[in-house]
């Protein structure tokens, strides 16, 4: 999201047997992050929301509505199942084919996902499940690569 949001255009839309589309401005972000979703909340000024002066659809007061607005691009963003993500913390398998322990930024959390930033490439290799207690340098055998392995031998 862009560090100053206040004058943004933004569409907001309220689904429903007929879906309303009316455009807006952001006017204000409230300052408070939610903590389960990282979501933020802003003030989204609407003119003639009721549609008294212009004849459209109102907008009824408490609906629920979906905001679209143009913010920044992240780059180097990872989708992740959040139980891979502990404490910001993601293991991968290095090399050298051990574990190494990764500093990650969640960004956003959809469902049962996180958006990560920082700390992973594109070629890593991302521990799916991972020891009891897992510590940097532990050896890690690749059991596709040992099946691989074990079929051409045969």
């Amino acid at each position: 999201m862009p560090a100053n949001v206040e004058g943004i255009a933004a569409t907001v839309t309220e689904k429903g047997d007929v879906n309303l589309v009316r455009n807006g401005t952001i006017v204000r972000d409230l300052g408070v992050v939610n903590s389960t979703t990282r979501m933020t909340s802003l003030v989204v000024r609407v003119q003639d929301p009721y549609g008294l002066n212009s004849g459209k659809s109102p907008l009824k007061f408490g609906s629920f509505v979906e905001v679209a607005f143009d913010g920044n691009r992240l780059k180097q963003v990872f989708k992740l199942p959040q139980e891979l993500v502990n404490d910001n913390l993601v293991w991968i398998v290095n090399k050298d084919s051990e574990l190494e322990p990764r500093n990650v930024n969640v960004v956003r959390q959809s469902g049962a996902f996180f958006y990560v930033e920082n700390g992973l490439q594109d070629d890593d290799q991302v521990v799916l499940t991972l020891p009891d207690y897992p510590s940097r340098g532990m050896a890690v055998v690749n059991a596709k690569a040992d099946d691989a392995a074990a079929e051409s031998v045969e």
